[in-house]
């Protein structure tokens, strides 16, 4: 597989499995988790577009839970769309909502027609862009924030850990002796850090 995707994969579906409990929630409350990956590049060595994946037993092939699931659609492997299966009409859609395929099965399929008609809505109505790009701003902002706090996070654990070093260090050399201006000039601590961890 690509760039190990399926790890990434596992980890997004059993982050949202894991969080649908609260602490002490009763493991009865959990529900079918279904992870439905459309990707644009082939990843299975394989000639069909979707697989689905469950917990098995090896050898019997035994279900043991219903309670995962997780699909891969795959663009460059399907051909064109059939009238029996209604995944590549989506699939098509999902390719371009005002290609020809997709106006032939709007003509046998009115959920189809209708999605059409609210990508329309969606992408002609200024308010309503306004709202998706608000929202995509939001997610911007937040994951910009998350990062930086991170960031900071990570700088902030670095310079407790030096100075924690740098004490710990001129700790030692007061055990052996030595003065406290020499302590000062190697470790960087003025005197009265250096008195004040005496004190300590």
């Amino acid at each position: 597989m690509i760039f190990k995707y399926e790890r990434k994969v596992a980890f997004y579906w059993s982050e949202v499995f894991y969080k649908q409990l609260d602490k002490g929630a009763p493991y009865d409350l959990l529900r079918k988790t279904i992870c439905i990956n459309i990707l644009k590049f082939k990843l299975i060595n394989d000639e069909e577009f979707w697989y689905a994946y469950h917990f098995l037993e090896d050898e019997t092939h035994e279900l043991l839970t219903d309670l995962e699931e997780i699909h891969f659609l795959e663009f460059p492997k399907m051909q064109k769309f059939s009238k029996k299966s209604p995944i590549t009409w989506w699939l098509e859609y999902l390719k371009n909502p005002h290609s020809k395929a997709v106006d032939r099965i709007g003509e046998f399929e009115p959920v189809i027609k209708e999605a059409v008609k609210m990508f329309d809505v969606i992408t002609s109505d200024k308010k309503t862009q306004e709202l998706f790009r608000m929202r995509e701003k939001g997610e911007r902002d937040f994951n910009s924030a998350m990062k930086n706090s991170e960031i900071r996070g990570i700088m902030k654990g670095r310079t407790e850990g030096i100075e924690k070093g740098k004490k710990e260090t001129a700790l030692s050399m007061l055990a052996d002796g030595m003065s406290v201006s020499t302590i000062s000039k190697y470790t960087g601590l003025s005197t009265s850090e250096i008195q004040s961890l005496k004190l300590d």
